[in-house]
């Protein structure tokens, strides 16, 4: 609901990221309890472990040689824009849809449905 009223007022824009992306860290500590470590490792050891995969994103052509390809990259990325987000920046990030969506695709990976 958040990015619907973001769509209306974009001061929301940026709390609706951040809440994303704390979900995610929530996710993954709910997944890998296990597992130590700051957002950035976390979803490293969520790619190494092979649960989140290029194929789990939509907006990803997978690579055959490379499935991970675009997976390998978030760990530094995802944590690098939450830190802007939460530590203040002068980037406006007006793509907060994509992100909600992208981060939405994360938890799916983390928590497929039974079969």
């Amino acid at each position: 609901m958040l990015g619907v009223y973001a769509w209306l007022y974009y001061p929301l824009h940026q709390v609706a990221e951040l809440k994303a992306f704390s979900t995610v860290e929530m996710a993954l500590r709910l997944r890998f309890p296990e597992a130590k470590g700051a957002l950035n490792k976390l979803l490293a050891f969520a790619v190494e472990s092979g649960v989140i995969t290029d194929k789990g994103f939509s907006h990803i052509e997978v690579c055959d040689e490379d499935p991970i390809q675009y997976s390998a990259k978030l760990p530094n990325f995802v944590s690098s824009l939450r830190n802007e987000l939460a530590h203040g920046s002068f980037m406006l990030h007006p793509g907060s849809l994509f992100t909600l969506r992208n981060c939405a695709e994360i938890i799916n990976q983390l928590f497929p449905e039974a079969k």
